[in-house]
């Protein structure tokens, strides 16, 4: 089930690069797409962290995913305000509204 979920979400992404016809906007795309990905892995890593038994946490570990994370954010609101603003029919249809 993972590997179909998987490979249904890269057909999705593949499926919105070749839309975009190429160029600048299939880069920026493409970009998107690899900094949602790196959220996911922080925020599935940080869930992981704060699950553990209080003696077995880590502090540190925990702030950094958290920095990661905020970082990440910061960086992918950036871009979709871009994306608004550069190819607001993309951003429209494809970017989900937070």
């Amino acid at each position: 089930m993972a590997q179909t979920s998987s490979a249904g979400t890269a057909v999705t992404a593949l499926a919105a690069r070749l839309a975009a016809g190429g160029g600048r906007r299939s880069e920026v795309i493409r970009e998107r797409q690899d900094l949602v990905q790196q959220w996911q892995r922080l925020d599935g890593a940080l869930v992981k962290a704060a699950s553990r038994l209080p003696t077995d946490r880590r502090p540190a570990e925990e702030a950094s995913l958290r920095a990661a994370l905020a970082d990440t954010t910061r960086r992918l609101d950036g871009l979709d305000a871009r994306i608004a603003v550069e190819f607001p029919a993309y951003a429209d249809s494809a970017i989900p509204a937070r």
